[in-house]
Formats: structure tokens, sequence, C-alpha cells
């Protein structure tokens, strides 16, 4: 959606500006519930309920690429 936006428009209402804010900040939320998510062991295949051994999966894998998903660039870039 943020691709489409900054090529093809020149400004958002300010509903839809509180709709992508609220998004993100479901996801925000989702991030922080993800460190307390079990996972499962991919040698032993056993769950895996200790949290900092899930705070060091999460940070080892998937974490950096969705808190990069939540950085608002389209606000950054309004800056100018």
């Amino acid at each position: 959606m943020v691709p489409w936006r900054l090529a093809f428009s020149d400004g958002d209402p300010p509903g839809w500006m509180a709709v992508y804010f609220l998004i993100d900040a479901i996801f925000l939320i989702d991030i922080v519930f993800t460190f307390f998510t079990s996972y499962t062991d991919d040698i032993t295949q056993n769950e895996v309920t200790d949290k900092k051994s899930i705070a060091i999966n999460y940070l080892k894998g998937w974490f950096w690429f969705d808190i990069l998903s939540v950085i608002p660039i389209d606000y950054i870039l309004a800056l100018d």
C-alpha cells in the first residue's frame, strides 16, 4: 500500500491516516506478543517455553523484518 500511495497519491484524508496508524499499532503489539509465544525446536522437536530462549530465537529470525515493516516511512517522507 505504501508504494502505491507514494507513487500515485498527493495525500490521504485524515481518516485514512488514523487507519494506517491503527494498523501499525496493532502490528507493534503483535511483535511484543511474539516475544511470549513458544516455538518448536528444529532439532529436538520439543516446544520451547523459556522466555529468554524465545526472545533470542525471535531476535535471530523474523524480528528485524517485523520491526522494519512498522517504521512509518510515509511519515518520515512527509517531513520534507
